[in-house]
Formats: structure tokens, C-alpha cells, sequence
């Protein structure tokens, strides 16, 4: 039995969207964990602050190196960095992913 409603097209968006969030928190991920790694070698320390700032590195990489924004830039060969308009919404993005990313590790450091 059909009900006729064609649900390939959900299907293939649920699976893109679920690929676009594990490669974004990939990103995240890899580099708050190298810049916490580095924090505490370099200050000898594993506290809050290491977790923190690694959370606001970790944001603003998974911004800038986001699957969307990568695929706008593959798209338009690089040029959409020319309009301001698009920098400004990148900016803006890591800008908030930064101060998510450091409270988020911030928290779990606490937390754990």
C-alpha cells in the first residue's frame, strides 16, 4: 500500500543534514581538542580556561570551516569572499560559535 507521498526527497535531506552536522562537529571537535592539548602543555595547567578557550577556537574553526561555508566557496570559486556581505555573516557566525563553544566546554570542564 502507497499512500503516494514520495519521501525520497526527506530522506536524502535528513541524510545530508545529519552528514553536514557530524563533519561540523568534526571540525569542532579536532581543533578545541589540539588547542586545549596545547594550552595545558604550554601552561602546565588542565583548568577552565584551557577548556574555554579551546571551546572558542573550536567554534570559530567550525564556522569558518563549515561544510556550508565551504560549499559557497567551492561554488563560487572563492569569490564570494569579495562581498562583504557574506563576510560579515561568517564573521558574525564564528563570532556566536566562538562564545557557544567556549561556554559549552567551559561547562563540561566544570561539569566532569
Amino acid at each position: 500500500y502507497s499512500s503516494g507521498a514520495n519521501t525520497t526527497g526527506v530522506v536524502f535531506s535528513a541524510a545530508r543534514g545529519g552528514a553536514i552536522g557530524a563533519y561540523d562537529w568534526a571540525v569542532f571537535v579536532t581543533a578545541a581538542a589540539m588547542t586545549r592539548c596545547a594550552l595545558v602543555r604550554a601552561r602546565g595547567r588542565n583548568d577552565v580556561i584551557n577548556a574555554a578557550a579551546a571551546g572558542a577556537v573550536g567554534g570559530t574553526v567550525g564556522a569558518i570551516a563549515g561544510a556550508e561555508s565551504m560549499q559557497v566557496t567551492i561554488a563560487t570559486s572563492g569569490l564570494c569572499w569579495q562581498s562583504p556581505n557574506y563576510r560579515a555573516s561568517v564573521i558574525a557566525s564564528a563570532r556566536q560559535n566562538s562564545i557557544m563553544g567556549a561556554a559549552f566546554l567551559a561547562v563540561l570542564h566544570l561539569v566532569t
